[in-house]
C-alpha cells in the first residue's frame, strides 16, 4: 500500500482540512493558528507538520480541491470558443455559488497566492476541447484572457456584466480566430 492510501493519512488530512475550513467561516486565513487547527483535528502539531509546510500549503491544497471538483463538474467548455459571452457567465455563476469561503478569505486577504491553481486546471479543461494545441503561443493567450476574466470579476460595478460579457467575448474572438465558430 502507498503511503498516501494509507486511512490514516487519508483521515488526518481530511480532519486537518475540514478544521481550517470552518475556521475560515469566522477568521480570515492570517488569523487561524496552526495550534487551534491541530485541536479542531485532534493531531498535534508535528503530525500536521509531516503533511503540511504551513498553513498556506494546507489552504492551497483546499483551494485545488474545490477547484478541481468545480471545474469537473462544469462541462461548458465548447463554449470558450462558440459563445465565450455565455462561457464566461455561466462559469462566473458556478463559481460564485461554490467558493464562498474563498471570496471571504480574498475579501480580507486581496493577494491571491493560489489563482495559478485554478488558471492551470482551467487551461487543461480549454485545451481539452481539442479546438486549440498546447504551444506557447496559446499558453499566452490563454494567460492574457484568464487575466482579463480575472480583472473583469473583479471590476464589481464599475461596469455592468452584460458589457464584461462582450468585452470577454471580443477578446476571445480576436485572439482565436481560427477556434471559433
Amino acid at each position: 500500500m502507498k503511503r498516501s492510501e494509507d486511512p490514516r493519512i487519508i483521515k488526518t488530512r481530511r480532519d486537518l482540512k475540514k478544521a481550517l475550513t470552518d475556521a475560515l467561516e469566522d477568521h480570515s486565513l492570517n488569523e487561524i493558528r496552526i495550534q487551534d487547527l491541530c485541536s479542531s483535528a485532534m493531531v498535534n502539531k508535528t503530525t500536521f507538520y509531516r503533511h503540511y509546510r504551513d498553513i498556506y500549503d494546507i489552504y492551497g491544497e483546499i483551494l485545488a480541491d474545490m477547484y478541481s471538483r468545480s471545474l469537473n463538474s462544469f462541462d461548458e467548455y465548447g463554449l470558450f470558443f462558440d459563445d465565450p459571452a455565455v462561457f464566461f457567465k455561466k462559469l462566473t455563476e458556478k463559481e460564485a455559488k461554490e467558493v464562498r469561503f474563498y471570496q471571504k478569505e480574498m475579501q480580507t486577504n486581496p493577494v491571491d497566492y493560489f489563482s495559478g491553481l485554478y488558471e492551470d486546471q482551467l487551461k487543461k479543461k480549454i485545451y481539452s476541447t481539442g479546438r486549440i494545441v498546447k504551444n506557447d503561443m496559446n499558453e499566452m493567450k490563454l494567460d492574457i484572457v484568464l487575466h482579463v476574466m480575472k480583472e473583469l470579476n473583479i471590476s464589481e460595478n464599475r461596469i455592468s456584466k452584460d458589457d464584461k460579457y462582450r468585452l470577454f467575448e471580443k477578446i476571445v474572438f480576436s485572439l482565436y480566430p481560427k477556434a471559433t465558430k
